[in-house]
């Protein structure tokens, strides 16, 4: 095939699915790709390019449509996979989604039709950014992405993530899971919109902020301190114990980062809290009277 220049849009958004120059791969069970001379980038994102952006709604619809007859899963997998990083997925966040024939299929679709990739040499997974973005994006009239299904992804995700994290990270055997995991974790609550988040969302935030504080990165957990708390105070309330916990933690975040003004604050906020809501001699309140101290001390020198 002679190859032609690239479509406008191409130089601005890099690598897409089912590149210019490249038809989609074709087997005697697979129908046409769709037109070479058209990126299948995501409707909606805001992009320089106008002339082939009124047909990308219908290519990745039918795209879609394509993928569910050859393997429903295939979708589903595609769903969840968006709310990770893009790269280096783990099959620890794959395998316990459906039975491994299934997986495998799902995988191989989703290659075939570039809208992942996988290492040969670690299984490791890597979708396109613009893939993710349009899989995150709910549109009612795309039966693929139904503003249901993509809330049942973020779920899926969510669990996933959970279940993949080790009990503790006492253990510095396990340091490495949690450092892999950590990414596609920060990546979830990047695009979980405020006002969005469960209680589940924010115990794996606590947890992962947990973590990184606890290595030396206070910096990357007080974001998702921030979210966690802001996610219980709306579900759970502001006198909730895993509210209090959580407050008590980000003051703690923010004195490891030197930010002890702030981390006073916090703490002391939280300790009245505790004192009226848990009492005196509760251990939380106990553990924020001590940690106010500390702090207090610290910014006396």
């Amino acid at each position: 095939m002679t190859s032609t220049a690239p479509p406008s849009c191409a130089p601005n958004w890099g690598t897409c699915p089912w590149p210019w120059n490249r038809p989609a791969p074709t087997s005697p069970t697979t129908p046409p790709p769709p037109p070479a001379t058209t990126c299948a980038c995501s409707p909606g994102i805001p992009r320089p390019c106008t002339g082939e952006h009124r047909t990308l709604a219908r290519i990745w619809r039918v795209t879609f449509d394509r993928i569910t007859a050859r393997e429903p899963f295939a979708v589903d997998l595609l769903l969840t996979l968006a709310w990770y990083a893009p790269d280096t997925i783990p099959m620890s966040l794959i395998n316990e989604l459906a039975d491994p024939p299934t997986i495998n299929a799902a995988l191989g679709i989703l290659a075939a039709y570039t809208m992942i990739t996988i290492d040969p040499g670690s299984a490791a997974i890597s979708i396109h950014r613009l893939v993710q973005a349009v899989a995150r994006t709910p549109d009612p009239t795309d039966t693929h992405r139904r503003p249901d299904m993509i809330d049942q992804a973020r779920d899926r995700a969510t669990t996933t993530l959970t279940a993949a994290f080790p009990a503790t990270w006492d253990d510095p055997a396990t340091w490495p899971v949690w450092r892999t995991l950590a990414p596609h974790t920060e990546a979830l609550a990047d695009h979980t919109e405020p006002g969005t988040g469960t209680t589940e969302t924010a115990a794996l935030l606590n947890r992962i902020a947990m973590f990184l504080d606890d290595q030396g990165l206070p910096g990357r957990a007080i974001p998702l301190h921030e979210q966690a708390l802001t996610d219980r105070e709306r579900i759970l309330g502001p006198d909730h114990p895993d509210t209090l916990g959580s407050r008590n933690n980000l003051a703690s975040a923010h004195q490891d980062a030197g930010d002890l003004t702030r981390a006073i604050a916090l703490y002391e906020q939280t300790l009245t809290d505790c004192v009226r809501v848990l009492g005196e001699a509760h251990p939380t309140t106990v553990a924020v009277r001590e940690n106010l101290a500390a702090a207090v001390a610290a910014q006396r020198g």
